[in-house]
C-alpha cells in the first residue's frame, strides 16, 4: 500500500471557517512511509518534508521550491528492508546537531534503538549515515529540548515502559539515561513552569 502525503489545512473560529484551496501532494512514490518531519533543509527560507518509509527502509527529502510544490527529492539513505535486528526506520527528529546554522537529522532505528544522524551540508544534501549511540529497546517516540540548560540540546526517546534521556554531552556526542516510566504513552519537552529550562512531560 503506497502511503500519500498530503496537507490540509481548516481553521474554525468562532463560528467561521476559512477556505483553502485542494490538498497539495508531497509524494505518493514510497510504501509505508511512518514519519515525517517539517524543516528548512535546504535554506531556501520554505518548509521541506523529511520522511521516512518502514516497507522500502528508505530516508528522503522532498524540496520545496518555494511555491508549495515538491518537484525535487533528495535520496539520503537506504537500509535494507531486513538485515538483522534494529533496520527499520521508525523516528525521524530534525536538530542542528553540528551548531553549523543548518538542520541535519536524527534516525532512529526499531528493535535494537540505534540511532544515528546525517550531516546536512546547507543545502539539503547529507552526509553518510553516522552512529550516535544504542539504547538496546524499541524507540518509539522522540523530541528535543535543553533539559539541563548547558546550552545544548538534548533528546529524548520514549519507549516501551522507559524514557531516553540523550544528554548532549557537545562534539557530537551523548550520554545516555534511562528512566522508567511504566504509564507512558509517549513523551515531550516543555517549559511549564515558565523559569526558561524544559522539562520532560509524559
Amino acid at each position: 500500500m503506497r502511503s500519500l502525503l498530503c496537507f490540509v489545512l481548516l481553521l474554525s473560529f468562532r463560528g467561521l471557517t476559512a477556505q483553502f484551496g485542494p490538498p497539495v501532494i508531497v509524494f505518493d512514490s514510497l510504501t509505508g512511509s511512518v514519519d515525517f518531519e517539517l524543516g528548512d533543509m535546504d535554506g531556501d527560507g520554505d518548509t521541506d518534508v523529511v520522511t521516512g518509509s518502514a516497507a522500502d527502509s528508505l530516508l528522503v527529502c522532498f524540496l520545496n521550491n518555494g511555491q508549495g510544490l515538491f518537484l525535487d527529492s533528495v535520496h539520503i539513505s537506504h537500509l535494507p528492508i531486513y538485515d538483522g535486528p534494529g533496520t527499520i526506520i521508525n523516528e525521524l527528529i530534525l536538530m542542528d546537531l553540528d551548531q553549523d546554522g543548518d538542520q541535519d537529522i536524527i534516525q532512529c532505528l526499531v528493535e535494537q534503538g540505534d540511532v544515528h544522524w546525517y550531516m546536512n551540508d546547507g543545502t539539503g544534501h547529507f552526509g553518510p549515515r553516522t552512529p550516535l549511540l544504542t539504547i538496546g529497546i524499541w524507540t518509539v517516540f522522540g523530541d528535543t529540548a535543553d533539559l539541563d540548560a548547558d546550552g545544548l540540546t538534548d533528546i529524548t526517546l520514549w519507549t516501551i515502559g522507559q524514557i531516553a534521556w540523550l544528554r548532549n554531552t557537545g562534539a557530537n556526542g551523548f550520554a545516555l539515561e534511562i528512566q522508567p516510566y511504566q504509564n507512558a504513552l509517549r513523551n515531550t519537552t516543555v517549559d511549564v513552569d515558565g523559569d526558561g529550562v524544559a522539562t520532560l512531560s509524559t
